[in-house]
């Protein structure tokens, strides 16, 4: 493979891992705070993301905001965690492309179909799960609506990727058994 594309995929995968530890400390600081008897704010409002297409809500009736911050906090745990073994599957993509000779492998081609499904997970974690949560554990009427365009595109591109990568390892292939 080329050197260039292999110190680079050996320096994305090697700052993935630092994304990753920083998350993973991030998850650690939070469960602190939440199972320990240290006092702190909760915060009630799920972060937009930074292409957030629609976003509402309607309650009806008085709602404890340390319940809603609560299961605000599931939500963004459910994230993190989802977000950790994206990063983990893309620092492996990365990390075996720079010792790999071609990138087109069909291992690399089913990371990219995982990381094209986690990032509907996500997606549907934001728009979906908050209103599971909030039916089940708040009396009332409380609606939320999140639609994270990001999230959502980004889904499109990985498979998108995903395929091209299909079609560059059906050409390698080819090229390999006419040598």
């Amino acid at each position: 493979m080329n050197r260039k594309i292999s110190l680079l995929s050996r320096s994305v995968s090697i700052i993935l891992n630092v994304f990753m530890g920083l998350i993973l400390f991030q998850i650690v600081y939070f469960m602190y705070f939440v199972f320990s008897d240290t006092s702190f704010e909760l915060d009630t409002q799920l972060p937009n993301g930074i292409m957030t297409i629609l976003s509402f809500g309607r309650q009806s009736g008085e709602i404890d905001q340390t319940l809603v911050g609560t299961l605000n906090i599931i939500v963004s745990f459910s994230l993190l965690f989802t977000t950790l073994i994206g990063y983990f599957i893309v620092s492996k993509l990365f990390s075996d492309m720079a010792k790999s000779e071609v990138p087109f492998k069909n291992f690399q081609v089913k990371k990219i179909y995982i990381l094209s499904i986690l990032s509907l997970i996500c997606f549907l974690i934001l728009t979906v799960l908050p209103n599971i949560l909030y039916a089940v554990f708040l009396e009332g009427t409380y609606v939320q609506v999140n639609v994270d365009g990001g999230l959502l595109l980004l889904s499109i591109i990985f498979y998108t990727l995903a395929e091209i990568f299909k079609y560059g390892e059906s050409l390698q292939k080819d090229v390999d058994e006419t040598l």
